[in-house]
């Protein structure tokens, strides 16, 4: 369950609307919902059982290591999948973190979560949506918030996978190609789902 506070007004507007975006996606590796409840105070969003742990919570058991290889690119992979979902339907989540993906106890399966932020690519997009440590260079600047800037979050996410720290410019180098890829300052350059897709990363 997704327990909103709020008696009516704007944040059980967004949480319906959340509920409601949910329902129009079906991938593996996007979590699904189910209901949406209203019960006095609070708004409800019924979500699938998914035993887990955040792939936040998954990195700190690693003491500092990060995951293997094989693991990260396994989990990048259907983190990939399930943006490329999203962004063939025109949907921009701008949220996506190490806290807002949920990961099987065996490292085997992800899910992403939290789209209450998630907005249509060409719609009315606000520049300061989402976590501000996973923004994108032009994000900082000002910019809208685009399929790029998601693409850049899960550059982020990876170099987090792989070294349990966010990406620092003095250790670019030490990443794999297609994480630094992602990471580039210039929007315009970084990949996108589709190219990833295609290029069978982390095969």
């Amino acid at each position: 369950l997704k327990i909103v506070e709020g008696d009516g007004g704007a944040m059980a507007d967004i949480a319906r609307a959340e509920h409601e975006l949910l329902k129009e996606l079906n991938h593996e590796n996007i979590i699904k919902t189910f209901d949406f409840l209203s019960l006095g105070n609070y708004s409800v969003i019924v979500l699938e059982r998914f035993e887990c742990m955040t792939l936040g919570e998954a990195v700190s058991k690693t003491s500092g290591k990060g995951f293997p290889e094989e693991t990260a690119w396994r989990l990048f992979q259907q983190l990939v999948g399930a943006l490329g979902h999203l962004h063939a339907r025109g949907i921009v989540h701008r949220d996506l973190k190490i806290d807002n993906v949920l990961v099987s106890s065996d490292l085997n399966e992800i899910r992403l979560i939290d789209f209450n932020t998630a907005r249509a690519a060409l719609g009315a997009l606000t520049p300061n949506a989402g976590t501000k440590e996973y923004f994108p260079p032009e994000v900082v600047k000002g910019e809208l918030f685009t399929k790029a800037g998601d693409v850049f979050a899960l550059g982020c996410c990876m170099c987090v996978m792989l070294e349990a720290r966010f990406p620092r410019a003095s250790a670019s180098d030490d990443l794999p190609e297609v994480v630094r890829r992602c990471l580039d300052l210039d929007p315009n350059r970084r990949p996108s789902t589709v190219e990833l897709l295609s290029d069978g990363v982390g095969e």
